[in-house]
């Protein structure tokens, strides 16, 4: 037993620096009234984040001094940890002894080399890919299917939140000093519930999502994702001095903007009358756990009837004058959607495109927020990398370069091996080498090699057709786009225009209803301006022109959750192909046609 004379001096000693503790918070935060309990659990999370942001920045300034070794001794850990499981008997990991042994051992993999043994694990069989429980499923490009999902792990989590979230966290913390303050961010997605396989056990809460949840307004999950974002809007709009909007991809974000022009009205009965709206069919629990987050606020109300009244251009500003930073992925088909708040919603505001992300896990931290064109230095320590020239791209087994042999402006097929138990796995990402930070390369990312259109050898990619299709939009006097998706004729069925193979296209776009032939034709003539081979195709006749159709309001939204049903994973992993490669997604906007 201590003594209690011991205990009092010790207890005297602390409370001038609670007393400290709580007078900063009060004098950092400048929103609405919150509970002390709230301000200092914020305050502590983010000091927390803040120290490990810093320690794990050091971290990986370390591993890009000598990159060879930390990429060896990451992939080793994982080989040895693994090498009883059915694959690393199967390829005979605990014969390896460093990169070059392993690509010797180890075949370059693809999807369907794991697809049997992905199904095993989810059925609950143990050790096949990993020693390590998997947690969650997760959904990724090129083909975002059913069939294409893929395992996480908590070892992956962990290795995203320490080595991802918590240095691109550090990196804003410099780049914009006020987002240490405790104004609470607006993170859309997160209430989005992932779904499980019934054979998983939960994982358990990790220290990331403590952590987070007292960085962000919403301490809970909810399993609708309509009515997830509705709630995330709710507690959004209730804070007007909110400096972060966050999300996982510029899509939710864009998801979130297009719900608050439909509810916007509802939204502001809600917070007048400090109650959730009856509408939402949620569970009673849940319903009173939101309803305890709310207070009737008529003078809040008011203010947002009056900038709702004046329009959704640069609305974002407008809602939270002291708004920041707009922090989510514009990697892929998200360029576009970034694009899209950055003319509309979000003018005037700093984006800023944090982490690279794939299959596996975190491949690499954007620590510099504040360049236009987002670049990702490599995570050394994360994940084992290696890339394949753009001159081997259709070879079965090509040979691969390792991130200190790579060279400055050349494009790679990035392969990857991490802890989620994919071995050399071809990502199908093209990503182009911009520089280096000491000895790791830094890149950017390009385009899927699974999100190409290939009539005729032209393989318009991804990059190219939106630089085009924008192009075009420029010319439709009145029309903002807000999504797409294109197809081969060949799965447009008889429902296809003309006899010659050619571009479906399927535009949504708000300020017009209809288009003429010669608008739709711009697309066309703006293809043939970005690509050489293209135009040469159309001169020869050997392709016809892109159709173009107009189909209705929200149709990629409900794509979006067409495919949700589909599959099982979380709605933030899964993003909807620009290129469409099945004959029933092409169906599903071919019915929502307009014009």
């Amino acid at each position: 037993m201590v003594p209690l004379q011991d205990v009092w001096p010790s207890a005297w000693m602390l409370a001038p620096l609670l007393l400290l503790l709580l007078t900063a918070s009060a004098l950092l935060w400048r929103g609405q009234k919150r509970p002390v309990a709230s301000l200092l659990g914020h305050y502590l999370a983010t000091k927390m984040v803040a120290w490990l942001g810093h320690r794990q920045r050091r971290l990986l300034e370390a591993n890009t001094l000598n990159v060879r070794r930390v990429q060896e001794g990451g992939l080793l850990r994982h080989l040895r940890l693994n090498q009883h499981t059915e694959w690393g008997q199967q390829h005979r990991f605990k014969e390896v002894t460093g990169a070059d042994s392993f690509r010797q051992c180890h075949p370059l993999t693809q999807y369907a080399d794991y697809a049997e043994l992905i199904h095993r694990v989810i059925q609950g069989v143990p050790e096949v890919l990993t020693v390590e429980r998997p947690c969650t499923l997760t959904l990724r490009p090129p083909s975002s299917e059913w069939d294409h999902v893929y395992l996480c792990t908590p070892a992956a989590n962990a290795c995203f939140f320490l080595q991802g979230s918590t240095v691109w966290m550090d990196a804003a913390f410099h780049a914009f000093p006020s987002t240490r303050l405790l104004q609470r961010s607006a993170s859309f997605g997160r209430l989005s519930s992932w779904r499980r396989a019934e054979s998983w056990m939960p994982a358990g809460v990790s220290v990331g999502s403590w952590l987070f949840r007292r960085l962000h307004a919403a301490p809970f999950q909810m399993a609708d994702e309509r009515d997830a974002l509705y709630v995330e809007l709710l507690l959004a709009l209730k804070d007007p001095s909110l400096e972060v909007l966050e999300a996982a991809s510029a899509r939710e974000l864009c998801a979130a903007f297009a719900t608050l022009q439909e509810c916007w009205q509802q939204l502001i009965e809600d917070i007048r009358v400090g109650t959730l709206s009856p509408r939402l069919d949620l569970e009673h629990d849940l319903r009173q756990q939101v309803n305890r987050l709310l207070n009737a606020d008529a003078h809040r109300a008011d203010d947002l009837h009056l900038e709702f009244e004046k329009g959704f251009r640069g609305i974002a500003r407008r809602l939270w004058p002291n708004l920041k930073l707009v922090a989510a992925t514009l990697i892929g088909p998200n360029q576009l959607y970034g694009a899209i708040l950055q003319n509309y919603c979000c003018q005037d505001v700093p984006f800023y495109s944090p982490v690279y992300t794939v299959a596996e896990g975190l491949v690499g931290v954007n620590i510099w927020p504040e360049k236009p064109v987002p670049t990702y230095l490599l995570c050394p320590g994360a994940i084992f990398c290696e890339f394949i020239p753009d001159t081997c791209w259709e070879e079965k087994q090509p040979k691969t370069l390792l991130m200190d042999e790579v060279e400055v402006d050349t494009v790679y097929e990035l392969v990857v091996s991490g802890v989620a138990g994919l071995c050399r796995f071809r990502t199908g990402d093209v990503v182009n080498v911009t520089g280096f930070h000491n000895q790791c390369p830094i890149v950017e990312f390009k385009y899927r090699r699974g999100q190409t259109l290939n009539l005729r050898g032209e393989q318009t990619t991804e990059e190219m057709f939106v630089q085009a299709l924008q192009s075009a939009v420029r010319q439709w006097a009145g029309a903002e786009l807000v999504d797409f998706g294109c197809a081969e004729s060949s799965l447009a069925g008889s429902f296809s225009v003309g006899s010659d193979h050619h571009y479906e296209v399927f535009v949504e776009l708000v300020g017009i209803r209809n288009l003429s032939e010669d608008q739709r034709l711009k697309l066309d003539h703006s293809l043939q301006e970005t690509s050489a081979t293209y135009k040469s195709l159309r001169f020869r006749g050997s392709v016809g022109p892109a159709q173009v159709q107009l189909v209705r309001g929200g149709s990629f939204r409900e794509l979006h959750r067409h495919l949700l049903n589909e599959c099982p994973g979380n709605p933030a992993s899964l993003e909807v192909p620009r290129v469409l490669h099945r004959r029933e997604h092409v169906c599903f906007l071919q019915s929502r046609i307009i014009s």
